[in-house]
């Protein structure tokens, strides 16, 4: 297959983060930019949601770009989990697929599908957005991705969405 050369510029943070990942997957930074983008041509956007972090024009430093924002914000303590509360109003399966979860010590995209009957699709999304919350960790080789939170930790997480609503 005939390739061609493009040049990136990237925060070498994140550059070396991202190649640590991809590693661990068998992929190089290359091949994972690659993969990238035949997903985003097949899904014809990107492969995963993208929202505004803030809207508070104030809030954004006057050199800060967009895509700035999304990748400072991005880098946080990786013991940190990320709770997004519209995510549990917009995915009613979310819930139970984090409790699936927690009972199993792991989750796949299958598992949802089956257990939840849910399709490949939404079971992709949920497990992106479980990925973000920190509730489960990173693909593995078998394709189950390990939770990281407890059953306390989890009903204390419910009590503050329900506290919030």
């Amino acid at each position: 297959m005939k390739t061609t050369n493009y040049n990136i510029r990237l925060n070498p943070v994140i550059k070396e983060k991202a190649e640590k990942t991809f590693t661990e997957f068998g992929l190089n930074l290359s091949e994972a930019i690659n993969v990238f983008l035949h997903t985003s041509i097949k899904y014809r956007g990107f492969p995963f949601e993208i929202r505004e972090i803030s809207t508070d024009i104030d809030a954004i430093n006057a050199n800060e770009t967009l895509s700035d924002i999304y990748l400072n914000n991005d880098v946080t303590d990786e013991n940190e989990i990320y709770v997004d509360y519209d995510n549990f109003k917009k995915e009613p399966a979310l819930k139970s697929a984090i409790e699936l979860a927690i009972e199993n010590g792991q989750i796949s995209t299958s598992i949802l599908q089956t257990k939840l009957s849910l399709g490949y699709a939404k079971a992709a999304r949920i497990i992106n957005i479980m990925e973000m919350m920190k509730i489960i960790g990173p693909l593995s080789v078998r394709s189950q991705r390990k939770t990281l939170i407890t059953r306390e930790e989890f009903d204390e997480m419910i009590m503050n969405i329900e506290e919030k609503d």
